[in-house]
């Protein structure tokens, strides 16, 4: 977003425009006088040598906002004399800097050179393209080249913001004949001294029509020539030498030569550089400044708060402000934004020392850095090996637009009117012989120990390394902060650091050896901490109150973990106490950061399970994104971390909750941590939209998870039994670690814990029925159900399990003494305990399945309560013999035979099951006798069947009969009982007569398919419609006529045959196309309407036009040509710009007083009569 202060209308700009305002007025009482015409920017061509050219608001007295916004105007001036070149000298030039720009080009539209400024491209691209003139610098005096000696001028303005506009002079310069004169005007002046190594030549313009300008320069006295260029300015090729003599001349031509005698220029250098300028709108004003730049590994590390106008600082090449910089060597470029929210800074170092930041020397842009961000340049910083030794620039440009100031933008304006300059002075020194090791690393960090390892530079040094363990300072600042030093062997690139302190943070630096005295620059700085030892004594807890003893936090992206008594209203207070954990939302900052816990190590306790118990705010604001993850992982980070817990703040998201507020929840850490150290840790995540919010964790707990007790088996035991008898197994959960178990209050005899989910236990004989308990490290678990523990009582054995016992009583254990174990019966009924007792209530000797003391030895009666008789034919109808499953009735004619009912008396029976009937079931229907019908028309014969039709009146039922409704003797596709043996005929209702030639008119022959009509005069010849008598039949059939069909045009008895003629369209009787045949015609020489006998019209769509000629050209139509012929079409009348004859050669095709035939004009320098001479006879002055 563009963001600019619209000037007020008190700016006067006197101060910097007092001559040009002076100049202004002078205009004003100059075009008041009438003497001098004046011309407003807009959309026009003018044709003038004079007068004043004006922004759109016109002559004024003050220099304030006279064009508006959002104009976007083209203006073309052409000389008004012939030949002229326009020139336009702008005395006064004012437009919104990068914002308002004006194109001018050297022609008479847009498509013509454009006369570049050569600035960049502006702030905005559209309004202020590359090479537009913007700001306050005038554009100087412009000459037109072009043919025709015009300029093009075009102006656009942006939405916003407007300036004081422009005045320049018009005139016109005569052709030139002569060579120019010298330049003048020579800047540096000569003899100049303490001159920029970087310098820009410049000159006015030559008087006498200069074309362009030879170029000398050296440090010779007579210098060499370098170049022939069109402008003012020449810049040599920089740096040049410090302190050195410098020869230069300029020498202007044209056509007609070179300016003589132009003297040779000096200068000497100093030893400095003059690099360009950039320029804001707007500033730092609303905190765009860059707050913090250094690279890291170097002396450069400068923090400041932001420049006034006009927004640059060079900063001294000293201390904290400049850096020592090695070739080759990948350097990382860090830089902070000011206060407010987006901040992109850009990046240029003058590598080659010529005091220009081409776009070659762009480092490269940061990602936002706003709100005060630290950030990397997303490239890295390397002093190429071409670069100068020495002293070089490096330039900053901070923007609040993304994508920042780009690669062509380290002067003037950029793409935003905020920020500001920072150059800083830094120092290059030669590539080493040996480079920096790399991807320096801390591993198997313990609390008093680290493992630093690296990878060798490219090559590998051949003196091996050196290394400095640290708590501050940089690396080889000394002894203070240094914890440990050493060196290693070529090649080895590994160290184990040792008597390192707990809950401490390092810094690693590693530097090759080169050999001598010479080694590789230091590496940058990699920090690593060593933990806490680890907790072994559970529960621990840690409720933030103040402090976190070994918690650690660590940003993954954006903000981090704090200690907070509130955040606003989105987390208003902690849980229990003052304080909480939690991540503060900030606007664009997406957040993903760990809240890490002290290393636990429970491995003492085998496989005893451990939970995490923690409390997490939740609410009904917030997106599902935001949320606290619960980790457990072997090392304080996300890799290979096992999620335990997943709790959004939103209280829709599962786990739902009804209502905001905090909530605790819990979970079991894997047990595959209980082996080694691990570390619990939250991950907050959210967003930095409007629409995220911040989160809350407090009242943190590691403990032991108490035991459950699911159930146990058996349920009952008895407490006379053995140790076996009275062994019960548990189940439930968290059994490892168990310290009791007890039933009913009473300590069992002994326990074994097979697993976490299994005791098996011997209970004691004194113990009596209650619940199991199980103590554990985490806790006590009280069983839902009781143990039963029994007594013995006298019971009788039940061997066939009838539920009636025999024989002597056995004394056994059981819950009373009326609830037999199994096998066993209070009671010793039985008549045989070796065999079941049936209940045979109908006394046919086949029992139910009621079990009785007493009874039968078979349970076969399907119905114990109702005789059964056999049914061997399975029809409902049963014999007289009885059976322990069968039918109740014994009515059955013939138990071996199906009977079925034969309802209508003719021997063939339906399928309806009778005791008595007949014996088949084939009848169709037993209610309605049935007749054969042999050729299956619908007739029946007088024959009887099973199954067949229901009438007897086909009068041959073994030949179809077909009905012939018109008595042709051909029968219709409709059966009936009695009619014609075919049914061949189309039409049964319609006689059909024979059409032999097919032309749709019959004889009198009857036949089965046909016509309706019998009126053909000859049914084996065709006849053809004969209108006009003529004897040359149409192409229509009749039933009488003639026998051909060649009459093209039978309604006149005078045309009956076809021709072939050329189409003539426009009806000029000239033809054209290809011959078409077919047409009728009276004969082949009469065409009719439309046709022609000839092909020769070259324009058959134009009736005027018809012949084509091959004419001279004469195109001032004088009658004298150029002796050029060109084929013409037209008609009557030849057409202007040709001739049909050449009388002569004419020298000007173009003039038509310029002829052989024209009589010589005197003193118009004209060859009139073509003769090749001019004027002949007379001087021209």
């Amino acid at each position: 977003m563009k963001k600019k202060l619209l000037f007020s209308s008190g700016r006067i700009l006197l101060s910097t425009h007092l001559k040009h305002l002076l100049l202004l007025l002078m205009f004003v009482a100059f075009s008041q006088t009438g003497l001098a015409q004046t011309y407003n920017m807009s959309n026009a061509a003018v044709s003038t040598c004079s007068g004043t050219f004006y922004d759109s608001g016109g002559i004024g007295t003050t220099l304030t906002a006279r064009y508006a916004n959002n104009e976007s105007f083209t203006k073309t001036f052409t000389p008004a004399t012939a030949g002229n070149k326009l020139k336009v000298v702008f005395t006064l030039f004012d437009t919104e800097e990068g914002f308002d720009g004006l194109m001018i080009y050297n022609g008479n539209s847009t498509a013509a050179p454009l006369l570049s400024s050569g600035a960049a491209v502006g702030g905005n691209a559209t309004t202020c393209p590359a090479g537009a003139f913007s700001g306050t610098t005038l554009p100087g005096t412009f000459t037109s080249t072009a043919a025709d000696g015009s300029l093009t001028f075009v102006f656009k303005s942006d939405t916003s913001g407007r300036a004081g506009g422009w005045a320049a002079t018009i005139s016109c310069e005569a052709p030139v004949t002569t060579a120019p004169n010298c330049a003048g005007g020579y800047s540096p002046a000569t003899g100049a001294t303490a001159i920029a190594m970087n310098p820009t030549l410049s000159w006015t313009a030559a008087t006498g029509g200069p074309t362009s300008y030879d170029v000398y320069f050296g440090t010779s006295a007579t210098p060499p020539f370098v170049v022939n260029q069109t402008g003012l300015s020449y810049t040599p090729p920089a740096p040049l030498l410090a302190n050195t003599t410098y020869y230069w001349k300029v020498v202007a031509k044209n056509s007609f030569g070179s300016a003589t005698g132009c003297s040779t220029q000096s200068m000497t250098t100093g030893s400095s550089l003059t690099y360009c300028a950039t320029s804001y709108s707007s500033g730092t004003g609303s905190g765009d400044f860059i707050g913090l730049v250094q690279i890291p590994g170097t002396t450069l590390s400068n923090a400041t708060v932001g420049a006034a106008s006009p927004y640059y600082t060079l900063y001294p090449q000293a201390g904290t402000t400049t850096a020592s910089l090695q070739k080759t060597i990948p350097y990382t470029l860090q830089v902070k934004g000011g206060t407010y929210s987006t901040c992109y800074i850009s990046a240029w170092v003058d590598y080659n020392g010529d005091g220009v930041f081409s776009t070659t020397e762009f480092v490269g842009v940061s990602p936002n850095c706003g709100s005060s961000t630290l950030v990397n340049l997303t490239t890295s910083l390397i002093i190429p090996n071409t670069a100068v030794l020495g002293t070089v620039r490096m330039r900053l440009r901070s923007s609040d637009t993304s994508p920042g100031a780009s690669s062509a933008q380290s002067c003037g304006a950029a793409n935003s009117g905020y920020g500001e300059t920072e150059d800083y002075l830094l120092t290059v020194t030669a590539a080493p012989s040996c480079f920096a090791p790399s991807a320096v690393t801390a591993s198997s960090v313990t609390p008093n120990s680290a493992t630093i390892s690296w990878t060798a530079g490219s090559p590998a040094p051949s003196g091996g390394y050196t290394y400095e363990i640290r708590t501050s300072g940089a690396a080889g600042s000394g002894a203070s902060g240094l914890v440990t030093s050493g060196s290693t062997a070529a090649g080895v690139t590994t160290v184990a650091i040792a008597a390192l302190n707990p809950n401490s943070e390092y810094s690693i630096y590693v530097r090759s050896f080169c050999g001598g005295s010479d080694y590789s620059i230091w590496t940058a700085e990699v920090v690593f901490d060593t933990p806490c030892n680890p907790t072994t004594v559970l529960p621990s807890t840690e409720n933030f109150e103040g402090s976190a003893s070994c918690w650690t936090v660590a940003p993954i992206t954006g903000n981090n973990w704090g200690l907070y008594t509130s955040i606003g209203t989105e987390v208003p207070s902690a849980h229990n106490g003052s304080a909480f954990a939690g991540i503060a939302w900030a606007s664009g900052v997406s957040t993903d950061a760990l809240l890490i816990s002290p290393p636990y190590n429970i491995s003492a306790n085998g496989n005893a399970q451990t939970r995490v118990k923690v409390w997490v705010y939740r609410a009904t604001t917030g997106v599902a994104a935001d949320r606290i993850t619960i980790l457990v992982n072997s090392s304080p980070g996300i890799t290979g971390a096992s999620t335990v817990l997943n709790l959004p703040r939103l209280i829709t998201q599962a786990p739902t909750v009804g209502a905001a507020g905090w909530y605790e929840y819990t979970a079991n850490i894997p047990l595959s941590f209980n082996g080694s150290t691990f570390y619990v840790m939250a991950r907050g995540v959210e967003g930095g939209t409007s629409s995220n919010y911040s989160l809350g964790l407090d009242d943190f707990t590691l403990e032991f998870t108490p035991p459950t007790v699911g159930s146990f088996t058996p349920s009952n035991i008895c407490a006379s039994g053995n140790d076996a008898a009275r062994t019960i197994t548990i189940t439930g959960t968290n059994f490892i670690g168990t310290t009791a178990v007890k039933v009913n209050g009473t300590d069992v005899q002994s326990f074994v814990v097979n697993s976490s989910t299994q005791i098996t236990a011997v209970v004691s004989a004194a113990a009596t029925s209650g619940t199991v308990a199980v103590t554990g490290l985490g806790g006590s678990a009280t069983s839902a159900g009781s143990l039963a523990i029994y007594q013995n009582y006298d019971f009788y054995a039940d061997n066939d399990n009838d539920g009636f016992g025999a024989g002597a009583p056995v004394s056994l254990c059981s819950i009373n003494g009326t609830t037999a174990p199994a096998g066993y019966r209070t009671n010793n009924s039985d008549c045989n305990d070796n065999q079941l007792q049936y209940l045979d209530a109908d006394g046919d000797g086949f029992g139910s399945t009621t079990l009785v003391a007493c009874g039968v030895t078979n349970n076969s009666d399907c119905n114990d309560n109702q005789l059964q008789y056999a049914d061997n034919d399975a029809d409902g109808f049963g014999s007289t013999i009885l059976v322990a499953c069968g039918v109740t009735n014994n009515s059955d004619c013939n138990d071996n035979q199906l009977q079925y009912l034969d309802a209508d008396g003719d021997g063939f029976g339906s399928t309806t099951l009778v005791a008595c009937g007949v014996t088949n079931n084939s009848d169709c229907n037993d209610n309605q006798l049935q007749y054969a019908d042999n050729d299956a028309d619908g007739f029946g014969s007088t024959i009887l069947v099973a199954c067949g039709v229901t009438n007897n009146s086909d009068c041959n039922d073994n030949q179809l009969q077909y009905l012939d409704a018109d008595s042709d003797g051909f029968g219709s596709t409709t059966l009936v009982a009695c009619g014609v043996v075919n049914n061949i005929d189309c039409n049964d209702n319609q006689l059909q007569y024979a059409d032999n030639d097919a032309d749709g008119f019959g004889s009198t022959i009857l036949v089965a398919c046909g016509v309706t009509n019998n009126s053909d005069c000859n049914d084996n010849q065709l006849q053809y419609l004969d209108a006009d008598g003529d004897g040359f039949g149409s192409t229509t059939l009749v039933a009488c006529g003639v026998v051909n069909n060649t009459d093209c045009n039978d309604n006149n008895n005078a045309i009956n045959a076809a021709f072939s003629f050329y189409a003539d369209a426009d009806g000029d009787s000239y033809g054209a196309g290809d011959l078409i045949s077919g047409i009728c015609a009276v004969d082949g020489s009469t065409p009719p309407a439309g046709y022609s006998l000839n092909d020769m019209d070259c324009n058959d769509s134009n009736a005027a036009i018809y012949q084509t000629v091959l004419l001279y050209i004469d195109s001032d139509n004088d009658g004298y040509t150029t002796g050029a012929t060109e084929s013409v079409c037209y008609g009557a009348s030849i057409p202007s710009g040709y001739a049909a004859a050449n009388i002569g050669i004419d020298c000007n095709d173009n003039v038509a007083a310029i002829n052989p035939g024209h009589a010589e004009v005197l003193y118009n320098g004209v060859d009139d009569n073509c003769d090749g001479q001019l004027d002949e006879g007379f001087q021209i002055t």
